[in-house]
């Protein structure tokens, strides 16, 4: 498959699409903007990936005060990636009309 130089990737760390306070709207408000802009006026293709960022570290840790000691490895992995699920179905949704999932 050939993109061309019109086509970018994006890795869009998670802690910008959910910093400590929530899902940061207005971050993701201008996100918006300046993908859509980038795409209808400049013909640019974008692939971006997100991570699970602050969200998944609230839920590994989460889980381990309540269990009371340290998550295995496999259950960290879990919640990393359902973490980042839930952050790039976010991204997937704002971009639901321009989106090729």
């Amino acid at each position: 498959m050939i993109y061309g130089k019109n086509a970018y990737i994006l890795s869009l760390g998670g802690s910008l699409v959910v910093p400590n306070g929530g899902v940061d709207t207005n971050f993701l408000s201008q996100f918006n903007t300046f993908i859509r802009n980038q795409v209808s006026s400049k013909q640019r293709r974008f692939f971006i990936t997100v991570g699970g960022g602050g969200t998944t570290r609230h839920y590994q840790q989460a889980a381990s005060q309540v269990r009371g000691e340290e998550l295995d490895d496999v259950d960290r992995d879990w919640l990393g990636i359902h973490a980042t699920r839930l952050n790039a179905q976010m991204i997937r949704t704002i971009f639901r009309d321009i989106a090729d999932p």
